[in-house]
């Protein structure tokens, strides 16, 4: 599994040592106010972050300058794209850490390496409609909102949210040049 970097950020394999910090993380009201994902206990979490080690596209965001993990970024497959080489990104982080652009630095590399490393043809992302903050990240890294499926999915506490659905095509990317990531990969 590569590490990516990037200037604040060192993305890489999630470790049994993070999983304390990334549960609370996870769990917070922040996080799930605007994911499908479920509250669950350490022990279910702890299970959780051993089957992620072994994901591809799977990466603890870890700060540099304190080694603080601070949430975590996906590359998992599109099932809204059929035999396309394709990504969709998934994410969430601190609270505490929002509005400084690390997850936009976060993502662009990501999106590098499912652009160079994985073949993609197209990277997605698909998120609430009233998540603005997450909005304006996908639009920062030169995405295109798609559409919007309404009433798609139930958020943790029941709520129904409308997902907008973005992506950013090869060429595209390859037409805003190199982010200045690096990829041990």
């Amino acid at each position: 599994m590569p590490i990516l970097q990037t200037p604040r950020l060192l993305l890489r394999p999630v470790e049994e040592r993070d999983a304390p910090a990334l549960h609370l993380i996870r769990d917070s009201e922040y996080v799930l106010r605007y994911n499908a994902m479920q509250p669950m206990t350490a022990e279910k979490w702890l299970d959780c972050v051993r089957r992620e080690r072994e994901q591809p596209g799977t990466f603890c965001m870890v700060l540099k300058e304190t080694g603080m993990s601070i949430g975590m970024v996906y590359a998992g497959d599109d099932d809204l794209r059929y035999q396309v080489p394709a990504r969709t990104l998934a994410y969430w982080m601190d609270e505490k850490q929002a509005g400084q652009g690390l997850m936009t630095e976060a993502l662009r590399a990501l999106m590098d390496y499912c652009f160079e490393a994985l073949g993609c043809e197209v990277v997605s992302a698909r998120c609430f409609t009233p998540n603005l903050a997450s909005r304006r990240v996908l639009e920062k890294l030169g995405m295109t909102r798609e559409g919007c499926l309404r009433r798609a999915v139930r958020g943790w506490q029941g709520e129904v949210y409308d997902d907008c659905v973005y992506s950013l095509l090869r060429e595209e990317w390859a037409s805003q040049g190199k982010r200045g990531t690096s990829c041990d990969c």
